[in-house]
């Protein structure tokens, strides 16, 4: 199910196919919920719940991060490598601390720029 509301060429859309295949899987059909709409996100940033065949053949829900719809911002973020900042950040700095770690599925670092992450949502909620 694609998210109709974005440029393809500018925002990686959320799709079974591609992620299946960056997790090695078959995901059937996934949910997408839009993060942070409003809130000044520098990223457009979806949850997304997953159906994989086999169901233990996969995480059942995932976090997409991708560029924003603005293409001045992602000029000025492709000029300062923001994404390839963040997956440094979740390779070399997040591994150092003792709490739950998220971790990067797959990454492309051209345009559009994204980041498929681990969900940790259940995390927060156990802690709450």
């Amino acid at each position: 199910m694609a998210v109709a509301a974005f440029d393809d060429a500018v925002v990686k859309q959320p799709e079974p196919g591609w992620i299946g295949r960056v997790l090695g899987t078959t995901v059937t059909s996934l949910e997408v919920r839009l993060l942070g709409k409003g809130r000044g996100f520098q990223s457009t940033t979806w949850h997304l719940q997953l159906r994989c065949d086999p169901p233990e053949g996969g995480p059942a829900s995932v976090i997409l991060k991708s560029e924003t719809a603005d293409q001045d911002f992602n000029e000025f973020s492709r000029l300062n490598n923001a994404f390839g900042r963040e997956v440094g950040v979740y390779t070399y700095c997040t591994p150092r601390l003792q709490d739950d770690q998220t971790s990067v599925f797959a990454t492309q670092a051209s345009g559009p720029c994204w980041l498929l992450l681990e969900d940790l949502t259940s995390c927060v909620r156990a802690i709450r």
